[in-house]
Parts: C-alpha cells; structure tokens; sequence
C-alpha cells in the first residue's frame, strides 16, 4: 500500500509544464515530438515569438527530462508557489508538501522512476492556459517493472516575472499497474 500511496503522488506531482510566452491560441496540438530545447531562463523575451503550443510542449518535455535526469530544483521552478495538486483519493496538496513528496523519489535509490509524456491538447487564453495529458511512469526495482497511467489536467498562469507556472493540476490513474 505505501508504494501505491507513493506512486500516486509522485504522479500527482509531476503532471506540470512551462512556457514563457503570453498570447492567445485555442486549437489542439498535433504532434507533441517537438524536441525539447531549454528556453533562456535569464532572458525569456527571445522565445515570446515561437508558437505557444510550441513553447509550452518544448516546457514539458524539459520538464520531464529533468525528472528522469532527478533534478528537484527544475522540477520545482514549474509550479507556482499558490499550487493545488489534486490526485484521486488523496488531499490537496500545495508546493511544499509537494517538494518535500518529489525530492525522496529523484535521489538515486534501489528503485529508480522514469516517466514518458503524452500531450493530448494545449489551450491558452490570455493570461491563463491549461494542458490536457497522460503520464505514464514505470518504476523498477530490480528486475521488476511496474507500468501506470495517469491522464491530468495543468491549469497555469502567466506570473508577474513573465512565466507561465502551474497554479492547479488534476489527475487520475487511467489503468491498474501492469507487472513485468
């Protein structure tokens, strides 16, 4: 049951993305295999004229890239200090209960965790924006894999300092672990 508890959690924190761009796109993305390129974080304006759904899935991959690279800060800078993480069946959570769920599970240990993305729609208007997705984490431990998928919703917000950050997210798992 802990591993459960744990898995769950690792996946209601890591349904999160970035952009740093403000304009106004309303359709679908097509194709979510943009490769991931980090964007300037001292300077951000030289991005603002890529498309945003360009920007956002190039912060989610980097995103992703960061989790299973186990960097906890840059995982982090994309959540808003004002989160609400909700994940079925477990209490809302804010940024630091979530900081403090994340940084066991990317220290190197006896069991490892790496996720894949899949980006099923980017919406943005205005000033606020969300991500339609689906997680799917496999956590080993030896020769055992254990593979869940969880479908989310990030709902963010431009920030003063001009990046989009997560301000609430959803998520729930979409199938039972499959063993291998």
């Amino acid at each position: 049951m802990p591993q459960l508890v744990l898995r769950h959690a690792l996946t209601c924190i890591l349904l999160a993305c970035f952009c740093a761009c403000k304009t106004t796109v309303n359709t679908p993305l097509k194709s979510p295999k943009t490769q991931a390129r980090t964007p300037p974080r001292s300077d951000q304006t030289g991005i603002r004229h890529l498309d945003p759904k360009e920007v956002i899935a190039i912060g989610l991959k980097n995103w992703n890239e960061a989790f299973n690279r186990g960097d906890l800060e840059a995982c982090m800078d994309l959540f808003a200090t004002n989160l609400v993480a909700i994940y079925s069946g477990q209490p809302d959570r804010g940024h630091a209960e979530l900081r403090e769920l994340l940084a066991p599970a990317l220290k190197p240990s006896q069991q490892q965790y790496r996720y894949e993305l899949q980006i099923e729609e980017i919406m943005v208007e205005k000033e606020m924006a969300f991500v339609r997705l689906i997680w799917t984490l496999k956590t080993r431990q030896g020769a055992s894999e254990e593979i869940s998928r969880d479908r989310g919703l990030d709902i963010f917000k431009l920030q003063n300092d001009g990046r989009w950050r997560i301000i609430r997210f959803m998520a729930f798992p979409l199938l039972e672990p499959v063993q291998k």
